[in-house]
């Protein structure tokens, strides 16, 4: 395999394995789209949108230059062989075909196009899209395990589906991971990834804040609906989800495990969710049915934080094994909280938290702790630690409007009254 200067600049560490034999994209502009359409093969591709001049010079609307690698031809032409297309003014409609491909898209200082689909199809495959301005939503769909990374980009909205149909290895070592990066980037729509398999998903510095204009009424289909100013990631099986320095509406994360799928004898996959230094206009929810570590850390959320952390690992009859569950809050407000625990052993921690509204946290069965440190409750806030062995220890924290303890077997602290 050809080891040129263009290949290993194209090149993701993550793809190890790719087809020996060479690939032929076919490449052309009809009514303003650029459609690029991958073969069985492994393909791989750079799409860079040449500057307001060059398009000028190429002929006019939205010019790319597209460059593939060594092993990889353009309309049949020498492999290597790189192209320039002219006259985009609307949509950019990539079709990856089989194997495992790569495509790296770069945006320019040019025309502000519309859409840009990217269908994966097998894989696993890598898609990287740099400086892109559209006025539509970027959408990338999987039949496999994909890495996308978005960086530095304007558009109404990103949604990236990784279908992982091939179910029957959950629970191995080896099964086929996604990976979603989105940085520094302004979106007005939202954001929503999938997945049916693990998922790893981090934001970091993406600001959604849709205008009063017409951009969040529901697409026509196929494009997928999100709910506007929305962070939505779903996935089954194993989800880590980072959300760093967003600001959106909304977050709502899903992770549902196919239990009857996995193999005989096998934990259930944890999952964890971070979310550092952010803004809500409205609410969190994040809901689990494997065992999930939460941090929630310097983040303010106007509306109501839910979380429902029901997981619980197979030996969860063992009183001292590891928690199921972790709830970390730390320096953050919230409009109000409702936390619900596993039937397993959950340990949960509010540290200088404040809440505006109402306050609930429900541990549910097995050993559960609870820590309250320096915060205020300006609603009433009701602590039930359910079944077993509980802890609860609330120290140099106030409520304003009372509070309501039961089912905590044993207490490390005196509750103050309403004050």
């Amino acid at each position: 395999m050809s080891q040129s200067v263009g290949k290993r600049q194209l090149q993701f560490q993550w793809l190890e394995f790719r087809a020996m034999l060479a690939g032929n994209v076919l490449v052309s502009v009809v009514d303003g789209d650029l459609h690029v359409d991958g073969d069985e093969h492994g393909n791989v591709l750079k799409l860079q949108q040449l500057s307001a001049s060059d398009a000028r010079a190429a002929g006019g609307g939205a010019s790319f230059r597209i460059t593939p690698d060594a092993d990889t031809s353009i309309n049949r032409n020498d492999p290597g062989a790189e192209i320039v297309v002219s006259g985009i003014t609307d949509d950019i409609l990539i079709d990856l075909g089989d194997g495992n491909d790569e495509v790296a898209l770069q945006g320019a200082n040019g025309r502000r196009l519309r859409d840009l689909v990217i269908d994966a199809g097998n894989g696993p495959d890598a898609v990287t899209i740099t400086r892109f301005n559209l006025s539509g939503d970027v959408r990338v769909s999987a039949a496999n395990a994909i890495n996308v990374s978005v960086q530095q980009s304007t558009a109404a909205g990103i949604s990236v589906a990784a279908d992982n149909s091939d179910r029957s290895t959950i629970g191995a070592s080896d099964v086929s991971s996604s990976a979603v990066t989105i940085r520094n980037s302004n979106l007005l729509r939202g954001v929503s990834v999938s997945s049916g398999g693990p998922l790893a998903v981090k934001t970091k510095r993406v600001t959604i804040f849709p205008p009063p204009v017409d951009v969040c009424k529901v697409p026509a289909p196929p494009a997928p609906f999100v709910p506007c100013g929305t962070v939505n990631i779903s996935g089954g099986g194993m989800l880590t989800a980072d959300i760093n320095q967003t600001i959106a509406s909304d977050v709502v994360v899903k992770i549902k495990s196919n239990r009857d799928e996995f193999k005989a004898g096998a934990e259930p996959l944890s999952s964890s969710v971070t979310i550092r230094k952010s803004r809500f206009r409205q609410n969190i929810d994040l809901s689990s049915d494997v065992p999930l570590s939460v941090n929630i850390r310097q983040t303010w959320v106007q509306g109501e934080v839910v979380i429902k952390a029901s997981g619980s690992p197979s030996t969860s009859g063992v009183r001292n094994s590891d928690p199921a569950n972790t709830i970390r809050v730390v320096d953050s407000v919230f409009g109000s909280l409702n936390v619900i625990g596993s039937e397993s052993r959950d340990q949960l921690c509010l540290l200088r938290l404040r809440v505006l509204g109402e306050s609930s946290v429900q541990a549910g069965g097995g050993d559960d702790s609870l820590e309250v440190v320096d915060s205020l409750f300006n609603g009433l806030a009701f602590f039930d630690g359910g079944n077993d062995t509980d802890t609860l220890s609330v120290l140099r924290t106030r409520f304003r409007n009372g509070n309501k303890t039961v089912n905590w077997e044993v207490t490390d602290s005196s509750i103050p009254e309403k004050r």
